[in-house]
């Protein structure tokens, strides 16, 4: 299992001026991968699942209202990130005895 925590800013429009929204995103990840043998030292298959979730996007309170610069979105609008993502994996090793 792997926690982390992101952080990073993004430019924002705050009246006429220009300024950078720091954005903080914590999460856990955990790992399960398999292998199978098919052909002894020659040919192996691999499957790997890792499974993340995460939180909020957390920002400073005073800039939720602020316009992310290019977009006509608000801060405060992304702040619901996908909570839950799944990446499956598949791999196939050929090994060569020498």
């Amino acid at each position: 299992m792997q926690f982390s925590e992101k952080n990073f800013s993004v430019a924002v429009n705050s009246g006429f001026t220009k300024e950078d929204t720091n954005y903080k995103l914590s999460s856990a990840q955990t790992t399960l991968m398999l292998s199978y043998k098919i052909v002894q030292n020659h040919l192996s298959i691999e499957f790997e699942s890792t499974s993340q979730v995460n939180g909020k996007l957390k920002t400073d309170l005073s800039n939720e209202n602020n316009i992310i610069y290019g977009t006509t979105f608000l801060v405060k609008d992304i702040e619901d990130v996908s909570r839950f993502n799944f990446y499956p994996t598949v791999g196939i090793t050929f090994e060569a005895k020498h």
